[in-house]
């Protein structure tokens, strides 16, 4: 649906391709951070658009010795349940009625996108009474929902991020019962995984794998310590006869690998993950960066799911 890119990735861009990154003309957003901005002598809150062709040219400058450095993406695939959240708003005081209940899924259905986002304005323009009932019955879920929170529960959003590191993401992992443990990650025990980092640990650290490719330091492809035999793996090395065994192999991954998951929360308790997670608090930077662009898509589907919200949900 939409997508965002982390702050290192975006430091780099910025001084490579700055004036190509000024065309606001496709389909990736990207929160721009405040260093960046007072570089640039621009507001810290702006969103700026970038195609993804513009992205491929300028992956080019996140390899880096040796290794390769995944870029984190964000993307919000889904939100739904927003007709039943209207309709529950009616339950309270028997103002329901059938016919009411299929005007709302009906209005719903020709305003929102296959996503779940409000159509662009301009494909509202031939929409403009069922925009307006939409507009208001938005106003009145969120006037009544953030207090009343059972009516935001009927909310859920999905969510894709890519290229999170390991560390960050178990940190993420540690919100599964908000997610109603409906989130599913890259496993190192079932999955591979090489000389790789997330974009965010680029120019902070190097593994000592990619310290001696660099420094042409050649080092034995098997050892023997106490007549036991190991090979070499990522990160170090393994007991011969253990050299395939993923259970073993995992244990030299390093928390700065890149991780990918997908969840699924609704709106009330997305708003207890971000208060602890958003750009104010004590996380990692980059799973901050992570809530943040999540935020911003969120506003950007829908003007009313915006951090004020978030913020002022009693959860």
């Amino acid at each position: 649906m939409k997508e965002a890119c982390s702050r290192e990735f975006w430091k780099e861009i910025f001084t490579i391709y700055h004036e190509q990154i000024l065309q606001k003309h496709c389909n990736v957003t990207v929160t721009c951070t405040s260093m960046l901005m007072n570089y640039y002598g621009r507001n810290s809150n702006e969103i700026f658009s970038v195609s993804i062709s513009t992205i491929q040219k300028m992956r080019d400058v996140v390899f880096r010795n040796g290794g390769k450095f995944i870029i984190m993406k964000v993307y919000l695939n889904e939100i739904s349940g927003i007709a039943d959240a209207i309709t529950a708003i009616h339950m309270s005081k028997r103002s329901w009625t059938r016919d009411m209940e299929e005007r709302i899924q009906r209005i719903c259905k020709k305003v929102l996108d296959e996503h779940g986002a409000l159509k662009p304005k301009d494909e509202l323009a031939e929409l403009a009474e069922e925009a307006t009932q939409f507009e208001d019955w938005m106003n009145r879920l969120i006037k009544w929902g953030w207090k009343h929170i059972t009516l935001l529960r009927y909310v859920d959003i999905s969510v894709t991020v890519e290229g999170m590191h390991r560390g960050g993401q178990d940190d993420w992992d540690a919100h599964a019962k908000r997610f109603s443990n409906r989130i599913l990650r890259s496993s190192t025990r079932l999955a591979q995984f090489g000389n790789e980092m997330s974009d965010w640990y680029k120019d902070k650290i190097i593994s000592t794998d990619m310290a001696l490719s660099k420094l042409g330091v050649d080092i034995p492809e098997q050892i023997e310590i106490d007549n036991v035999s190991y090979v070499k793996a990522i990160n170090g090395y393994i007991r011969d006869d253990l050299a395939n065994e993923q259970d073993v192999k995992r244990g030299l991954y390093m928390l700065s690998i890149p991780s990918n998951f997908i969840f699924k929360v609704d709106i009330t308790e997305w708003s207890h993950v971000y208060k602890e997670r958003n750009a104010n608090g004590t996380a990692h930077p980059e799973v901050k960066e992570c809530c943040e662009a999540i935020a911003t898509l969120l506003e950007k589907a829908h003007s009313q799911f915006n951090r004020e919200l978030f913020e002022k949900i009693l959860n």
